[in-house]
């Protein structure tokens, strides 16, 4: 599919994930890259990017990814700053920084007390 289309990042997108199914993580990361190499303004291609280093427990690689992603233009894709600002919390906590992964994840679960995966990461980083 990536030779038939060489101009889109979806084939890339779809191996990446696909290999996120089958926690092939390491490969995962091989194709992110690749993505992000050919596409480097690519949303997409970048999350999937952050993602696959969280997944390796690569936390400043993939906080490094995430904060790149913030930087894009929004005519880079649909850039979900609430996600994003997770995943920065998410890997600050797995990385210790607790006062930090609190300041960002606090917001989200003050504007939205149903989100889940918010409150569980606030609910770990507080006890």
């Amino acid at each position: 599919a990536i030779n038939l289309n060489p101009s889109s990042s979806i084939p890339y997108q779809l191996q990446v994930k696909m290999y996120f199914k089958f926690h092939r993580y390491k490969s995962a990361l091989d194709f992110a890259l690749s993505a992000y190499r050919h596409f480097p303004n690519d949303s997409d291609c970048l999350y999937l990017l952050g993602k696959a280093e969280q997944k390796l427990d690569h936390h400043n690689d993939a906080i490094e990814y995430f904060k790149r992603l913030l930087l894009l233009p929004l005519s880079s894709g649909n850039i979900d700053y609430t996600l994003m600002n997770f995943s920065i919390a998410n890997s600050l906590y797995e990385l210790g920084e607790y006062e930090n992964a609190y300041n960002l994840v606090q917001p989200i679960f003050k504007n939205d007390p149903l989100n889940l995966k918010a409150g569980v990461l606030l609910a770990k980083i507080l006890f």
